[in-house]
């Protein structure tokens, strides 16, 4: 009918409008992925050019190295035949063979020296030479028995005063290091395992003594018992340079203070380095109970600018050291010393320390006495009666050995610091204050 077709006609232009507008709509969103496909075309195109532009870069850098390191090639040639042309390789080489001469000719004195000290102690005294020992028939050859320190040379042998001078005249050794050689084997006296190694000799036979490591681990053992893993690092009878070395790089590693030792300073045989690294490690744990957390005492050597943190960590310890040594002065209105070795070459600024620590010991006759000499002997008797060792010999003290009179007043220290009790409240304060620091110092860390 014509409602039908009316109807029919009206369907097929709704249809047709709709494809129509569907086809538009896909015309727009082709035109949008063109226009996108365009803009991301251009940014690849942007990234290659800058992608070729570094290449190029990296050409022309690569380009320039080639004819830097054409340049420094023919720069080495040139340095090369100028050393060849001034003779500098033939120079060394003369030099080096001069080094090697002279060492022979070293080893060749040392070995003297040592024959001829050898043969000296064990000669009978010349009684026109020794005119004060008339009774005197042979030096005795024995360490055993050592007998008082005046009559007993570097090496332990029984001597007369005079001909022990005329040895101590020609001993290898200086004084602090024989003075600190004698001070190690009284601290190992009493190890077994490295009994057939003691006592150790005041000449140049130490390097040889010392050059596996065995001694030096041990001493770090004994000075330092905390550091407990040193006895199961180290091996007490080395076959090998390879575990010689071990020894020695566990010295080196383990103990608290070497200074500047390495390995190759032990081998070949360096011993100021050597004996500054036996010091040192003696001074660290000497000198450790000049801190108020061992000696809470220590703190009445503060200034009154100062907190208690300042003597625990900041001040060296021969600083405190030598604040301790001024306040026992100060207490018997004497004057302050400023070193350890000048100011006690006399001997009076000791024994007036001496006198306030040690009244009972005390010989005024002593202190009264004019000659240097005398004075140091009758250091030497006061300290011999209230300590088991007494680390610096007479000459020692003489000669103003610093090191040496460090260690004495260390250990001097240790026996009697003749510090006032320190009050608790301050103590108590002391404390708050450290952990207060610790807290903060970990929480910053956090």
């Amino acid at each position: 009918t014509a409602q039908d077709e009316f109807n029919l006609k009206v369907q097929l232009e709704n249809q047709q409008k709709q494809k129509l507008e569907k086809l538009q709509e896909d015309q727009r969103n082709f035109r949008e992925k063109s226009v996108q496909l365009e803009n991301q075309v251009k940014e690849k195109d942007l990234q290659l050019e800058k992608v070729k532009k570094t290449v190029d870069d990296l050409k022309i850098q690569l380009e320039n190295f080639g004819k830097f390191r054409e340049n420094s090639d023919k720069e080495t040639f040139n340095l090369n035949s100028q050393v060849e042309k001034s003779g500098l390789l033939s120079e060394k080489q003369a030099l080096n063979s001069q080094v090697e001469k002279l060492s022979v000719q070293l080893e060749e004195a040392r070995k003297k020296i040592q024959d001829e000290i050898q043969v000296e102690i064990q000669e009978p005294v010349q009684v026109e030479e020794q005119p004060k020992l008339k009774s005197a028939k042979k030096i005795p050859k024995s360490t055993k028995s050592v007998p008082s320190k005046s009559t007993v040379d570097a090496y332990g042998h029984s001597l007369s005063d005079s001909l022990s001078d005329r040895l101590n005249d020609r001993l290898i050794l200086p004084t602090d290091w024989v003075d600190l050689v004698s001070y190690v084997n009284w601290i190992l006296r009493d190890e077994s395992s490295i009994f057939s190694r003691l006592p150790l000799h005041h000449d140049l036979e130490i390097c040889d003594e010392l050059q596996d490591g065995v001694v030096l681990c041990k001493l770090l053992s004994v000075v330092h018992p905390e550091l407990e893993e040193v006895m199961d690092e180290f091996n007490l009878n080395p076959k090998t340079e390879q575990e010689a070395h071990r020894n020695q790089l566990t010295f080196i590693k383990r103990s608290p203070d070497t200074g500047t030792l390495v390995t190759s300073d032990i081998q070949n045989k360096n011993m100021g380095k050597v004996m500054d690294a036996m010091y040192r490690t003696i001074q660290v744990q000497m000198l450790s109970s000049l801190r108020p957390s061992r000696t809470p005492q220590v703190e009445a050597l503060k200034t009154s600018e100062e907190g208690t943190m300042a003597l625990e960590l900041e001040l060296p310890r021969e600083e405190v050291l030598l604040r301790w040594f001024n306040y026992h002065l100060a207490m018997d209105k004497k004057k302050a010393i400023s070193n350890f070795s000048e100011d006690l070459k006399s001997g009076r600024k000791l024994l007036d320390l001496l006198k306030v620590l040690v009244p009972e010991y005390y010989e005024p006759e002593g202190s009264a006495a004019n000659a240097p000499d005398d004075r140091i002997n009758a250091i030497l008797a006061i300290v011999a009666k209230f300590m088991p060792y007494t680390i610096p010999s007479a000459k020692s003290i003489k000669q103003g050995n610093s090191r040496i009179m460090v260690l004495f007043l260390g250990d001097l220290f240790r026996y009697r610091d003749g510090l006032p009790p320190i009050v608790e409240s301050s103590y108590l304060g002391w404390m708050m204050q450290t952990s207060w620091k610790w807290v903060t110092g970990w929480m910053s860390y956090e």
